[in-house]
């Protein structure tokens, strides 16, 4: 049952609040008294477009606020119930609150028990709450997705009907677990597919000799110090040339010896360039 509306700033109204009673309640007013300016902020709380037109003029933004009080047990509070519990937004007690404000210079917002929600999810729950019967206005009875509910309710199954979805929950939640593992056994089978793909890779290689794979890890040193190695050699080079005695201002055995430090760097990560030239440097020293 609708308890109370409260209009701020909508139209010509500036701030109105009704309060409604148990059975049946009559607004009357003569042509102009703002009757259909009431039913129009009643629309806007039930998922109808708010239009800036609508707000009053002179101010920024338009309010309008509905609470609902919704009987426990009944089958209107088991389908609001389920709705709110699939859109994350609390329902503790048997008051409903919706809040709608239409601004003029940024978006609207729509608020149910303190909770954000969307234009679409409060047309959806609109429907549920309020029946407007009027001159080409709609009517539940001849939306399909009432049906259900009218007929649920005739047959005194709602408790069922609640059983039934808290199972089928259920259901869904163990299948959902299901497919997490079997989608985890699927990727397990992967995996070990391409580790038994790298496995034979490594076979297919076949080692011959003991040293090999030493071989093979001093290569890669040496492919990943290049740039140190290249470094070294153009340094050796520059200090071997006759040209770069005068420059340094140092004797030909102090240039050797640099070079030699030099090859002892590059000796490091290439042994064998070592041992092909580091002959002929200890000789050049001696």
């Amino acid at each position: 049952m609708l308890s109370s509306l409260k209009i701020k700033n909508y139209a010509l109204l500036k701030d109105v609040e009704i309060e409604f009673g148990p059975g049946l309640n009559i607004l009357t007013g003569e042509t102009g008294a703002g009757k259909s300016i009431i039913l129009g902020a009643m629309n806007t709380i039930i998922g109808e477009r708010g239009w800036i037109e609508n707000i009053r003029t002179g101010e920024e933004k338009a309010v309008v606020e509905a609470v609902f009080d919704i009987a426990a047990g009944s089958s209107l509070r088991f389908s609001v119930d389920a709705l709110l519990e699939e859109a994350g937004i609390e329902h503790a007690d048997d008051r409903l609150v919706i809040r709608r404000e239409i601004a003029r210079t940024s978006k609207g917002r729509i608020n149910i028990n303190n909770s954000n929600a969307s234009l679409a999810f409060l047309e959806k729950l609109g429907t549920m709450l309020v029946d407007m019967h009027g001159q080409h206005e709609h009517q539940s009875l001849l939306k399909n997705e009432v049906h259900i509910n009218l007929l649920d309710s005739y047959a005194l199954c709602m408790d069922l009907r609640e059983e039934a979805a808290r199972s089928y929950a259920q259901v869904s939640s163990i299948d959902a677990q299901l497919q997490k593992m079997k989608s985890l056994e699927t990727e397990k089978s992967e995996r070990l597919e391409m580790v038994d793909f790298r496995l034979d890779e490594l076979e297919a290689l076949s080692p011959g000799a003991d040293t090999e794979l030493e071989d093979l890890n001093r290569e890669r040193d040496m492919m990943v110090h290049t740039e140190t190695i290249k470094e070294s050699a153009n340094r050796i080079v520059v200090l071997l040339q006759p040209g770069s005695i005068d420059q340094e201002g140092e004797g030909a055995i102090d240039q050797l010896s640099k070079a030699r430090a030099e090859m002892e760097l590059i000796s490091k990560f290439d042994t064998k360039t070592k041992s092909e030239l580091g002959p002929s440097l200890d000789e050049a020293i001696m």
